[in-house]
C-alpha cells in the first residue's frame, strides 16, 4: 500500500510539474490559500448516469463543471437543463468523443462551433476541454473565437479505465491539495461509477475541510491568485 500511496502522489506531482511546460495555454490547477477544489465530469449528458451525479452533488451541496459532448446534447436537453438548473457549469468538450488532435484544423473548429452553439444557449460557455486532453494549434485559434480558456486537471484518478471507486478515493485523497481540479467521468457507464465515487470522496473532502466548486467559481475565488 505504501508504494501505491508514493505512486500516486507522484503521479500528481509529474502532471503538476510537467503538465504546465508542455501544455502551458491549458489550466491543470490553481494557486488557492483556502481549501478549494473544483470538480468536472466528463463525456455526458447521459439520461441513465448524468441525473445520479446530480443527486449526489445535491445531498453534499456541492457545485461541478459538466464537460459535454456535442452530438449527445439534443436528445437529452432534460438532462442538460437538470445540470444548469442546479447551479452547475457547462463546458465544451467537442462535438464527438474523439482526440482533438486528431481532426483537421477545419474539424476542430467546427466541433467547437457546433458545439458551443448548442451548449450556449442554456448558459454561458467559458471552458474548452479537447478530447483526451490534447490539443495543438488550430485547437487554440478555434477556441479564441469563442473566447474560450482551456481546462485540464492535476487529479486524474484513470475512471474511464480502472472501475474501482476504492482506487478513485484513495487516488483522490492522496493527492488533492487547496485548487486542485479534479476529472471524472459520465457515459458509457461510467457515470455510475463516478456517482459511488463521489459518495465516498465528497464528504471525506468537506470533512477535511474543502469546498467543491465549478471551474468558475474558483478562478473568480478572491483566495485563488492565478493558475499554475
Amino acid at each position: 500500500m505504501a508504494l501505491s500511496v508514493s505512486a500516486i502522489v507522484f503521479s500528481a506531482w509529474v502532471v503538476r510539474s510537467i503538465g504546465p511546460v508542455l501544455l502551458p495555454e491549458a489550466t491543470f490547477s490553481f494557486d488557492c490559500d483556502e481549501k478549494l477544489v473544483a470538480l468536472t465530469i466528463d463525456d455526458g449528458p447521459d439520461p441513465s448516469s448524468t441525473f445520479e451525479i446530480l443527486e449526489v452533488l445535491e445531498q453534499y451541496e456541492a457545485r461541478a463543471t459538466f464537460f459535454l459532448i456535442g452530438n449527445r446534447v439534443q436528445a437529452n436537453l432534460a438532462v442538460l437543463e437538470d445540470i444548469v438548473g442546479n447551479a452547475h457549469e457547462l463546458g465544451n468538450h467537442t462535438f464527438r468523443e474523439i482526440p482533438t488532435i486528431d481532426l483537421s484544423p477545419n474539424e476542430q473548429a467546427e466541433s467547437i462551433s457546433v458545439t458551443h452553439d448548442l451548449l450556449s444557449k442554456h448558459s454561458a460557455i467559458k471552458w474548452l476541454r479537447p478530447g483526451s486532453g490534447w490539443y495543438n494549434s488550430s485547437t487554440l485559434q478555434a477556441m479564441e473565437l469563442h473566447g474560450y480558456k482551456i481546462a485540464l486537471a492535476d487529479i486524474y484518478p484513470l475512471d474511464h479505465a480502472v472501475h474501482s471507486s476504492r482506487f478513485h478515493y484513495a487516488y483522490i485523497t492522496w493527492s488533492v491539495r487547496p485548487g486542485s481540479v479534479i476529472i471524472l467521468h459520465d457515459g458509457k457507464g461510467r457515470g455510475t461509477r463516478a456517482a459511488e465515487s463521489l459518495r465516498k470522496v465528497l464528504p471525506w473532502l468537506q470533512s477535511n475541510g474543502y469546498q467543491i466548486l465549478t471551474l468558475t467559481q474558483m478562478a473568480d475565488h478572491e483566495s485563488c491568485r492565478h493558475r499554475i
